[in-house]
């Protein structure tokens, strides 16, 4: 609601008479902006930091440094976290400029332009490279809450 609340406002604020709404899926949207991948993260280096098993409130502390330091001994053979590689941060950077260059310069004058643009967007979000690389970037802020009982050493 409240994103929907936020495009309508903008909206308001924004429009020119006689011309449609804009597209802004592809500039407000729905999520947490305190967790997350940063634009800085290399996701062709992606691997379990740390970090994620620093104990937090409910977390057995024996448990997570024993699990920190296990993760600290596999990492220089663990394997990627995809079958497929993950392509490099720069490679995704360029892919994704390009796209976000071609959407920002497509015209929003008419409401089968903005139609267009939106559709165009979708066609990125749903490509197999984009999926890929939010999957990635999912499954390495998820090592962050994974919850940490008390367990057994010989069990690690």
């Amino acid at each position: 609601m409240a994103v929907e609340l936020c495009k309508v406002n903008l909206w308001r604020e924004s429009t020119e008479l006689g011309k449609p709404l804009s597209f802004l899926d592809a500039y407000i949207k729905c999520g947490n902006s305190l967790v997350g991948v940063g634009p800085k993260m290399d996701l062709d280096k992606l691997e379990v930091p740390d970090e994620a098993f620093n104990p937090v409130t409910g977390a057995d502390k024996v448990t997570s440094n024993l699990l920190k330091k296990r993760n600290k001994q596999e990492r220089e053979g663990q394997e990627l976290l995809f079958d497929t590689p993950i392509t490099t941060r720069e490679d995704l950077d360029g892919w994704l400029i390009v796209r976000t260059n071609q959407l920002n310069e497509m015209p929003e004058d008419s409401a089968g332009q903005v139609q267009a643009k939106a559709e165009a967007y979708i066609k990125v979000t749903v490509s197999d490279e984009y999926q890929r690389q939010q999957r990635a970037a999912d499954l390495w802020t998820s090592a962050f809450f994974w919850q940490i009982p008390q367990t057994h050493p010989k069990a690690l």
